[in-house]
């Protein structure tokens, strides 16, 4: 299993999820464990870490606190909508941050699953398979970064004057 868990994670922090992974392994369950980088960076640290559906989720969950708020301030005002947005943002870092590891471990468990059941026996092909899926998402500074330019440069274009 070090070897599948070695090419999965991937060079980045190798030691550390291989150190949570091993703990995860021996007790049969994730344990909570911190994630200052979840906690933080929470969808951003997903998309890094290629946990897609977790990132989308993420950003999903981000629109429904956005629109609470927004009936919150049309119904209770500004400060307390102000005070609900920074409680439901700061609750979701929190969650990301106690379960980052786990859910990264989690999803390790089955792309190794998958991969045994797809080859089993070909632990070559497993784990060429499993540094595919693996490792970083070594593009998404690239991509946030045009992203970042390119909604400066939209939020700055005035619209013509009416005439």
């Amino acid at each position: 299993m070090l070897e599948q868990y070695t090419a999965l994670i991937g060079p980045r922090y190798l030691d550390y999820y291989l150190g949570y992974f091993k703990r995860a392994d021996d007790r049969g369950y994730a344990p909570l464990a911190w994630h200052w980088g979840a906690f933080f960076l929470g969808p951003i640290w997903l998309l890094w870490r290629r946990q897609y559906v977790w990132a989308a989720g993420s950003f999903l969950l981000s629109s429904v606190f956005t629109i609470i708020a927004g009936l919150a301030q049309q119904t209770y005002g500004a400060q307390f909508a102000f005070a609900l947005s920074i409680t439901l943002g700061f609750g979701w870092g929190v969650y990301l941050g106690l379960y980052g590891n786990a859910i990264y471990y989690k999803w390790a468990k089955r792309l190794i699953a998958a991969a045994e059941t797809a080859y089993p026996g070909n632990t070559q092909i497993q784990n060429r398979l499993l540094t595919q899926a693996g490792g970083v998402n070594r593009h998404l500074p690239f991509v946030l970064a045009v992203a970042f330019v390119l909604y400066l440069t939209l939020a700055s274009v005035q619209p013509p004057p009416a005439g």
